[in-house]
């Protein structure tokens, strides 16, 4: 049985997620092995031929010709990563809505059933009802709902019929269905970590957005602590702003239709005298 359960296909909508979550995975895969081979394609290509000075015209054409294959391989290795990046969060941006009307198809076969029993259920009640009458020799109908007083204040009274409140419960599973349908892709928001790792951590955990790409946040983050690194060698110990260039560094990354706004920073935590009432020294940056 266990066996069994193992290979149940999963419902619609553990699927669409999963796949979605699949998608957020491989591109971050593709995404890390895309830094890796960008770095290694830098290193490649900064290695110049000085420590080939040495060699026999030979030899020194064997390693020129082996440097530019490599070069050739990496440069391709990272044109691939680059795709395999793009189809993943296209395909991803594709799979969201899928997850949506997933979840909206399920409310909406919950509400079919509510009011399938609605139906039953008013027509037993009918049913009681005419019997009833036919009992007593007179109608009877639905007292009103009625304002019930606890203390001193008054709370409406639950007194609809129940085929009514299962009535009232598909409609508004039938409001949250439309809504899902309806929504929009969430490409924008906002971060706060002390590294990029964490940064990326924070956007691969939420595959149902979109963010940035996981090479533009190491590079964003790359860029602003060189320019708050450059900022603090500037400023004199002595001065009353200055901050060591070992403190930690806490960005802020804020994004709008997938890309690093301007608005995105890093806030620094300086190291302050007991009477300095200060609480943080921030650098714009970008």
């Amino acid at each position: 049985m266990r066996m069994l359960d193992a290979i149940k296909p999963k419902n619609p909508v553990e699927a669409a997620r999963a796949e979605v979550a699949k998608l957020m995975a491989s591109e971050a895969h593709w995404s890390q092995t895309e830094r890796q081979r960008r770095a290694e394609l830098t290193e490649a290509q900064l290695a110049t031929g000085g420590e080939m000075l040495d060699l026999e015209p030979e030899a020194l054409m064997a390693a020129s010709r082996a440097s530019a294959a490599r070069i050739r391989e990496l440069s391709d290795d990272v044109a691939t990563a680059t795709r395999a990046v793009e189809a993943a969060r296209a395909r991803r941006r594709e799979m969201i809505p899928v997850v949506w009307k997933a979840e909206a198809s399920t409310l909406l076969s919950q509400a079919a059933k509510l009011r399938q029993d609605s139906e039953k259920h008013k027509a037993r009640a009918d049913e009681l009802r005419q019997a009833l009458e036919d009992f007593e020799d007179c109608p009877f109908a639905v007292a009103p709902s009625q304002d019930l007083m606890v203390g001193n204040l008054p709370v409406r009274g639950q007194r609809l019929p129940i085929s009514q409140r299962l009535l009232n419960e598909a409609a508004e599973l039938e409001r949250r269905a439309t809504q899902l349908v309806n929504q929009r892709i969430v490409d924008r928001g906002e971060l706060t970590a002390h590294s990029a790792d964490a940064l990326v951590a924070a956007i691969t955990g939420d595959p149902m957005r979109i963010g940035p790409t996981l090479l533009s946040i190491y590079d964003w983050c790359a860029e602003v602590s060189a320019a708050e690194r450059s900022r603090r060698s500037r400023i004199p110990e002595h001065a009353s702003n200055h901050v060591p260039l070992s403190a930690p560094m806490t960005f802020k990354l804020y994004w709008e239709g997938a890309a690093i706004i301007r608005r995105s920073r890093v806030v620094v935590a300086p190291v302050l005298e007991p009477f300095d009432r200060r609480n943080y020294v921030q650098a714009i940056a970008g």
